[in-house]
């Protein structure tokens, strides 16, 4: 995840190249590229899924070093540096004709990736335990569990925005929302398992897991983002 400037100004490898004149196609395209990058995450995330330092291991392996995963090198794991794991390397030939020319979105955001990634993940897991034996599960945890997880996916996606335009205080409200959210997510899974058969409960507890690197993930922005909104104010003191 990288570090946000005062002003909301984005650098590294996937820095806005200038206006571009894209149609639908050309956007669809982009769009695309998009879901294949958040399919990518997770996949690297299966292959870590037992590894305590995998969110790091992950983002090395999407290319994002320390200083674009996070600002400080306190918020990396211990033992997740570069020594241990080394980015994905691609042929030119391999990415495409437009990888190097694509703007930056919101969509290329690597704290977008990441919690796209693992709801989206939890969202599959979900599909799996329903698609079981529903009938085991009370309709009102069903309905707590995905509401909370419209609720946790919505401000994560706004706090993003919110870093993005500069206003890091804006970005903690909303990341804190995101993990009440989840916690409530949490809450309402306590004891489920109890109900689940076998395979049930390992989609269960892999949600578990996924909620609790999401928790992670937003608990590491918002101490960012607090260092960038102390900064940015000490300096208009």
């Amino acid at each position: 995840m990288r570090s946000f400037g005062n002003e909301g100004d984005f650098e590294g490898d996937w820095e806005d190249k200038g206006e571009i004149a894209w149609g639908e196609g050309e956007w669809r395209n982009y769009l695309s590229r998009s879901r294949d990058d958040i399919e990518k995450f997770l996949a690297y995330y299966m292959e870590f899924q037992d590894d305590t330092e995998r969110l790091d291991k992950v983002a090395c392996l999407m290319g994002w070093d320390s200083e674009e995963w996070l600002d400080t090198e306190s918020m990396i794991l211990p033992g997740s540096g570069k020594d241990s794991i080394q980015p994905q390397k691609f042929e030119e030939e391999d990415l495409g004709e437009d990888v190097h020319s694509d703007p930056y979105t919101l969509h290329r955001h690597p704290i977008y990736v990441a919690t796209q990634a693992l709801y989206l993940k939890i969202r599959r897991h979900w599909e799996k335990i329903l698609a079981g034996h529903v009938e085991r599960i009370p309709q009102r945890t069903i309905w707590k569990v995905l509401d909370s997880l419209r609720v946790g996916e919505n401000n994560a996606i706004l706090a993003i925005i919110s870093l993005d335009m500069g206003d890091f205080s804006l970005a903690v409200c909303h990341l804190k929302l995101a993990l009440s959210a989840i916690n409530e997510t949490l809450e309402a899974q306590l004891g489920l398992s109890q109900n689940l058969l076998n395979k049930e409960a390992y989609f269960h507890d892999s949600c578990c897991v996924c909620l609790f690197d999401l928790r992670e993930i937003l608990l590491r922005t918002i101490r960012d983002s607090r260092e960038q909104a102390n900064h940015y104010f000490g300096e208009n003191e």
